[in-house]
């Protein structure tokens, strides 16, 4: 079965129109057609139709096939737009192919037509369909960035070298930075809390080579706002597919570490009450009660270190006892008796 072809034919012979149709019959194709013979009617005709192609002969009287591709040309339409020349030469073959005739026929040789239009139409089918990837591409992107950007958590890019790349609203407010230029203002290593940065490099170095990641650090903001991340990190690929980023997900988990700080806190807290209270009944001298509740504030209360000390109202000074943690300058001093204010 012939395949169904529309085709505007530009031509003031209607015997030459039919043998280039009789040409594209033979050749596979079963066409339909408008033969016009001047520019008014050609560009009636590119209006108010679409055409599968464009086939026009090179002289006319007063109208020739370079003003036909011209006029073609200027509706910004991709179709094959063959030209049928008896005599053209080849500089002005090669001058039209220029102009974007898609390719040119000698009559002598109409059986090319119908292959080269089979090629130009497959061409045309082939941009066709890039130009349709390339749109469905910008509109995902676009999605894509419109989701990031509503996105709650942080979204980021990294380069391999550590540089801040990209990062969404959410991110920017983490960081206390009105722009994404304010954030780049400084290296990202430069906003984690010096604790924690050494495990952020490694985390990087992890995701360069493949590999994926969580890791919780502490940041300062460019106002000085402090605050508890998580940050997810992959790999991903960059333009062209060259090189490997680090993307990173991060959300702001400041109020379940206080939480958690909190409840470590209160059952340090318990625990050390406990102690002291098992203790207040069974020290068997009041030395003993001192120092153990020294050991158990510090063991047990996750206290640095705990100190207890006796007045003597007499002489209003004051005079340590027993100590836990203390170093032995600081309980120097701290055994030296100091003068207490008088009440």
């Amino acid at each position: 079965m012939n395949e169904p072809l529309k085709v505007l034919i530009v031509e003031d012979s209607e015997d030459d129109a039919k043998l280039a149709l009789r040409a594209l019959r033979h050749g596979g194709f079963d066409p339909t057609y408008r033969r016009v013979q001047t520019a008014a009617e050609l560009k009636t005709a590119l209006a108010q139709e679409h055409w599968d192609a464009v086939i026009s002969d090179f002289n006319m009287p007063g109208f020739t096939g370079l003003d036909a591709l011209r006029i073609f040309r200027s509706t910004g339409l991709d179709i094959p737009f063959i030209l049928i020349s008896g005599t053209i030469g080849e500089e002005t073959a090669v001058d039209a192919m220029k102009a974007g005739a898609s390719d040119y026929v000698m009559k002598k040789s109409l059986a090319r037509l119908a292959p080269a239009l089979e090629r130009e139409l497959n061409e045309t089918q082939v941009r066709a369909a890039h130009r349709l990837a390339q749109r469905k591409l910008v509109a995902s992107e676009q999605r894509l960035r419109t989701i990031i950007e509503t996105e709650p958590e942080c979204v980021k890019v990294m380069s391999k070298e550590g540089v801040l790349l990209e990062m969404n609203a959410a991110g920017l407010a983490m960081l206390e930075a009105d722009s994404l230029a304010a954030a780049q203002s400084q290296p990202p290593l430069e906003f984690i809390v010096p604790e924690y940065r050494a495990a952020f490099a490694a985390l990087h170095k992890r995701v360069m080579r493949g590999e994926k990641g969580i890791l919780e650090y502490e940041v300062i903001g460019l106002k000085g706002g402090r605050r508890w991340l998580e940050t997810h990190a992959a790999p991903m690929s960059g333009a062209n597919g060259e090189g490997t980023m680090l993307l990173g997900v991060t959300r702001d988990i400041t109020e379940r570490k206080n939480s958690q700080d909190r409840i470590v806190y209160l059952n340090r807290v318990y625990a050390m009450l406990s102690g002291i209270n098992a203790l207040l009944i069974h020290a068997r001298d009041r030395d003993e009660l001192y120092r153990e509740a020294c050991r158990i504030a510090v063991d047990a209360g996750g206290f640095r270190m705990a100190w207890v000390a006796m007045v003597d109202r007499k002489v209003m000074k004051v005079a340590p006892v027993a100590s836990a943690g203390v170093d032995e300058e600081l309980l120097s001093a701290l055994n030296q008796r100091f003068l207490l204010a008088q009440d």
